[in-house]
């Protein structure tokens, strides 16, 4: 399967430890491809490592829906 680019550059910016990055375009990808589960769980990811367990917690609400 092909993979959004903007969910690759999310990922991409993670593994960089730019997670501020990586969440504003893990975010543009959901809204691009919603509920792709890779991009969800970057983006919870994400969300936690800049300090936001709500945001992270919506994002891992989304993957049980």
């Amino acid at each position: 399967p092909i993979v959004p680019a903007r969910e690759q550059l999310g990922r991409l910016l993670l593994d960089l430890h730019r997670p501020n990055d990586a969440l504003e375009a893990l975010t543009q990808a959901l809204k691009d491809a919603p509920r792709r589960r890779a991009a969800l769980e970057a983006a919870a990811h994400a969300a936690e490592d800049v300090g936001d367990p709500a945001k992270a917690a919506a994002f891992r609400r989304q993957l049980s829906i």
